[in-house]
């Protein structure tokens, strides 16, 4: 994987990894009439999800059935939880993961696409009774975050370097941070600011 041009080209904190396999074969003497990848998504709506008849959307998907459009090639689409599509590319039974956030380290591993496709940040929400007005207030709070994502990360990153006790509870994904947050399991929950501004209403 070319690393190098991955940190010089761009950080854009969501991207969609595509391989340049993907280009590469759509371009070549030898590439079949279609190519067929297998890309994982999981549940960040509106970015990347399943819905209810069992069928892949998002804007992420909108985006590559523009891409597979162009150039004749065909997706297959895996879906599981954020940290079982991370564990398929890693192993290789997934060419593509939708909607991964950039981070350095990242970057070592990955192959990500060279145009931004958006600008995305967390969020922490609570259901009231609860005001957070800064970094020292989550002091002993018990926070719902989703395991592997950027901005818990992030967070725990900024809770360590300001000397904070506060205790992480992980779950498979911004829908269960937010379930927690809504039986009182977690005092406060971390989720990207499209999928709390999508969802938030609903619990």
């Amino acid at each position: 994987m070319n690393e190098n041009a991955n940190r010089r080209l761009w950080r854009s904190p969501v991207a969609v990894i595509i391989f340049l396999l993907i280009l590469q074969a759509s371009a070549s003497p030898g590439a079949r009439a279609s190519d067929r990848f297998r890309v994982g998504i999981y549940d960040n709506n509106p970015l990347v999800f399943m819905d209810a008849d069992g069928r892949p959307q998002g804007i992420f998907v909108d985006i590559l059935e523009a891409v597979a459009l162009r150039n004749d090639l065909e997706f297959e689409y895996v879906h599981g939880a954020f940290s079982d599509g991370l564990a398929r590319l890693e192993n290789g039974t997934i060419d593509v993961m939708a909607a991964i956030a950039f981070s350095e380290g990242r970057a070592q591993r990955y192959d990500y696409t060279y145009a931004t496709v958006m600008t995305n940040w967390g969020e922490l929400y609570t259901t009231g009774g609860n005001a957070i007005e800064s970094i020292l207030d989550l002091e002993g709070q018990r926070i719902g975050v989703k395991h592997g994502d950027i901005h818990f990360e992030a967070l725990r990153r900024l809770t360590s370097e300001f000397g904070i006790s506060c205790r992480f509870i992980e779950g498979d994904g911004f829908d269960m941070v937010f379930e927690m947050l809504a039986e009182g399991y977690v005092n406060l929950g971390v989720a990207n600011h499209f999928f709390g501004r999508q969802n938030k209403t609903q619990y």
